[in-house]
């Protein structure tokens, strides 16, 4: 694996160059060399912000660009190449013909105090289409990830913990073709997976799936959507007989009652067999919908959806309920709204959680004033109900954001967010409660005299069943020398404290130097 991400990163940093020294046309980009110190305390595993950061020199080309005379494009991000938590990206393309696009990136998880137990993720994925035909597409993919290293879970007190080593490969590949008309479409699709878990060879496995997508709209009904679809997938342990299958097949409509007033319909039959245990469930689903705009005002959407399953033995119903909106006045102020509930229940057999309902709520109010900024409130709440274990989930999140643009001054936008949450069943010793407050600043002032700065910073606090405190602060600079030369300083500061846990705690305090060169092709 070690040598096929050096491949990647060679052929993407002599893509950029070959691109800049030999190529006719127009573009540019900016090479980025900086170096990051870090001086930190305390336990590494519990501040997940900087999990993936890395001391040491980097080097990053970024923002390239370029366009050939004939009309193909070549772009690429190129961040942190000589570091482990690179992020890369680039991508080729010609508008009605075809494009190429791959991404590499790693992230580290940090599970020990120290920071020497710790896993870390790499992901590969590529995809490309092909248009032939202004009829006919194309296209496909293949991807890995790879994880390898140690998770340390502490189990009664910090002396008490147990060790896992995690190190697998899983792989991704897909291929298809998709015709288009004036009257619709129709897409074929095949993916493939598999899982390597090079510690435990029982757990390897793979699945294969087919699906088939499509939409037509008959000649002279225009008024009349049809959609329709079939999907096959089976999922399969390498070193066992077992299997599962599904085969899935679904239909819908769109009618436009007028132009304004929409009415959908879609069915769904799933049939999951497990080979092995010979249970079969089947699954059944309808949605109705009917959906009304009025133009630059507003619209109206109410839904109705069934939902059934049964194995002969288990048989659930559920049903549910969606209600949502927004309003518009003036491009000045908007309205959202979303209202859901869904209740199910067992008419025979026994299923792991029995009868339950959920409900969610969601409404967001925004002002626009163009000459200042905008002004923000959302607020969500999800309740859900088990009679069966008499539990019961209340979760509520407000937020308010305040942004403001001057021009003459810069920017500078504020975040306040509640979160509450309350989790209770018949146990009165079973339960669980948070309330937790965040603040995020940020503030840009306009440019003076070639320096660009910024600072900003985040506020955590968390009571109730946890006690945690936490918070971090930001502080830029920018000084362009010319239009080609830049240098940037970064400081950042972090702390955390978990009250509840003795020595649970963690600081630190990061500096970042970049050199940067802009290049115009």
């Amino acid at each position: 694996m070690f040598r096929y991400r050096c491949i990647i990163i060679v052929i993407l940093v002599l893509m950029v160059a070959v691109t800049t020294a030999f190529a006719s046309g127009t573009g540019g980009g900016k090479i980025d060399f900086g170096y990051r110190y870090i001086d930190e305390d305390g336990n590494r595993s519990v501040n997940q912000e900087t999990y993936n950061t890395y001391e040491g020199f980097g080097v990053s080309l970024e923002d390239w660009s370029f366009l050939f005379d004939n009309g193909i494009s070549i772009r690429a991000n190129l961040t942190n190449i000589t570091l482990n938590n690179r992020n890369l990206s680039a991508s080729i393309d010609k508008p009605g013909l075809f494009s190429f696009n791959i991404r590499n990136n790693q992230y580290r998880r940090i599970y020990s105090s120290t920071g020497n137990h710790f896993t870390r993720r790499r992901t590969t994925e590529s995809n490309f289409r092909v248009q032939p035909d202004k009829h006919v597409t194309f296209f496909g993919g293949y991807g890995i990830t790879e994880k390898r290293g140690d998770n340390l879970y502490a189990l009664v007190s910090p002396f008490d913990t147990v060790l896992y080593t995690t190190d697998y490969l899983q792989t991704n590949s897909n291929l298809g073709i998709q015709v288009r008309s004036k009257y619709g479409y129709l897409k074929t699709e095949y993916r493939y997976y598999s899982l390597d878990d090079r510690m435990n060879g029982d757990r390897d496995r793979q699945a294969n799936n087919i699906s088939i997508n499509g939409s037509i709209r008959l000649p002279d009904y225009d008024w009349l959507l049809l959609s329709g679809g079939y999907y096959y997938r089976q999922d399969k342990i390498d070193a066992q007989s077992v299997k599962l299958t599904t085969n899935r097949l679904w239909a819908g409509s769109k009618v436009y009652l007028t132009r304004t007033l929409v009415f959908n319909y879609q069915f769904i039959f799933a049939r999951t067999e497990h080979i092995g245990t010979g249970v079969e469930t089947d699954n059944w689903q309808n949605t109705f919908t009917l959906g009304h705009t009025w133009k630059n005002i507003g619209g109206l959407r109410i839904g109705y959806e069934n939902r059934i399953s049964d194995d002969l033995t288990n048989r659930t119903v559920s049903s549910g309920l969606l209600v949502s909106g927004w309003y518009n006045y003036k491009q000045r102020f908007s309205a959202k709204m979303r209202v859901s509930t869904r209740g199910r229940d067992v008419k025979s057999g026994t299923v792991l959680t029995g009868n339950e309902s959920n409900t969610r709520h969601r409404i967001v109010l925004t002002y626009y004033q163009p000459e200042w900024g905008n002004l923000s409130f959302t607020w969500k709440n999800q309740i859900r109900e088990n009679e069966d274990i008499s539990s019961r989930v209340d979760y509520n999140v407000a937020s308010v954001q305040l942004t403001i643009k001057r021009s003459k001054y810069g920017r500078a936008t504020v975040l306040y967010s509640y979160y509450v949450g309350e989790y209770e069943n018949h146990s009165n010793q079973t339960g669980y409660e948070f309330s937790d407050n965040t603040v995020t600043g940020m503030l840009y002032p306009s440019e003076w005299k070639n320096l660009e700065v910024g600072f900003g910073g985040t506020y955590y606090r968390s009571r109730r069943d946890q006690d945690i405190e936490k918070f971090s602060l930001k502080f830029s600079a920018l000084y362009s020398f010319s239009d080609l030369y830049h240098i940037q300083a970064t400081y950042d500061i972090y702390n955390f404290d978990n009250y509840l846990t003795l020595g649970n705690y963690y600081t630190s305090n990061i500096l970042t130097i970049h050199f940067i060169r802009d290049f115009k092709l």
